[in-house]
């Protein structure tokens, strides 16, 4: 990479004394960085990719089909068949590239969270940790029963915690949603304004201008659900590693009491770690609370609007 030899840096490339050290019970905290890591903040396999161009695609379908479906096309041209021919094509890279903006905050949330997990479950977390099995995980055991291995522990977490690549969570997380939310507030005033100069819409322009906005709405309230998932395994790292070390001292018959006090130290710099952030914001339940309220008043006026201005086409009367 153009940061050179990452394992190298890190003493990762001699994996022969690294097996000999695990086969003495020593593991380095890098090594267990790495595993975390590459194992669970690895890229997206392919079939995601796939997936989500499909779904763009089915999105943009929505016009043509509810067209020829739901309108009477039977004054129709050549000239104008070939313009909404033109028209959906025209449509199929902004929805595609709309689609892939919210879903990589998801995909990377959710890959967050699921990092915190591990780390908790491998740690001790006896919930977390049976909520994975259950999941078909079985993450490996990190005792933490001396003042080395809480600070051993102490550099992962903080290289593994909600932060990692804090760079790129700010930079592309709030970038890419904050786009999307002005995406969705635009589509919501551009139907105000239709609204009140009087604009009738017909149902192939109202089912997908309906499509975008609920699909939107649903990713940014599943990314800001996700992130602040994320966010709290800090505090759910205090309290283990606050019990291992009274577990630590009570095995030990009161013989390891520093332990208490390096836990405690390393809990209190914890309040250091940079959060996840959504729209610039740290992802806490609060600013979730308030983020899913006003999306989902935007999507009751949405609703009405969009009712409102709807007409029954003949060909539905006909149906009836």
């Amino acid at each position: 990479s153009k940061f050179g030899d990452i394992q190298r840096r890190i003493g990762l490339h001699n994996t022969e004394k690294i097996d000999v050290e695990v086969s003495k019970g020593e593991l380095r905290s890098s090594v267990v960085a790495y595993y975390f890591a590459a194992k669970h903040y690895a890229p997206s396999p392919v079939i995601i990719m796939v997936a989500i161009i499909l779904g763009a695609l089915l999105v943009v379908a929505v016009r043509p089909v509810v067209r020829y479906v739901a309108e009477d096309t039977s004054e129709d041209t050549g000239l104008s068949t070939l313009y909404q021919v033109l028209l959906t094509f025209s449509m199929i890279g902004p929805l595609v590239m709309y689609v892939l903006y919210t879903s990589y905050c998801i995909l990377d949330a959710s890959k967050r969270n699921q990092l915190c997990r591990a780390v908790l479950a491998s740690i001790g977390h006896q919930q977390i940790r049976g909520e994975r099995l259950l999941d078909g995980c079985e993450d490996t055991a990190l005792p933490l029963r001396s003042c080395e291995d809480m600070l051993a522990f102490w550099v992962v977490q903080r290289v593994l915690g909600p932060e990692l690549y804090r760079g790129v969570s700010i930079r592309y997380n709030s970038a890419y949603l904050t786009v999307t939310v002005v995406h969705l507030l635009v589509m919501f005033l551009l139907l105000l304004l239709c609204s009140a100069r009087g604009h009738e819409l017909v149902y192939s322009t109202a089912a997908q201008m309906l499509i975008i906005f609920m699909l939107g709405i649903i990713l940014v309230m599943a990314a800001t659900m996700v992130n602040a998932q994320a966010n709290s395994s800090i505090k759910l790292v205090r309290k283990v590693l606050e019990r291992m070390a009274l577990n630590a001292v009570l095995r030990n018959h009161g013989e390891n009491d520093n332990i208490q006090t390096l836990t405690a130290l390393l809990c209190t710099n914890f309040e250091d770690v940079l959060p996840v952030q959504i729209l610039y914001m740290p992802a806490t339940m609060e600013v979730v609370s308030l983020i899913w309220t006003s999306l989902l008043f935007f999507c009751h006026v949405m609703l009405k609007q969009l009712s409102s201005q709807l007409h029954v086409p003949s060909l539905l009367l006909d149906f009836v």
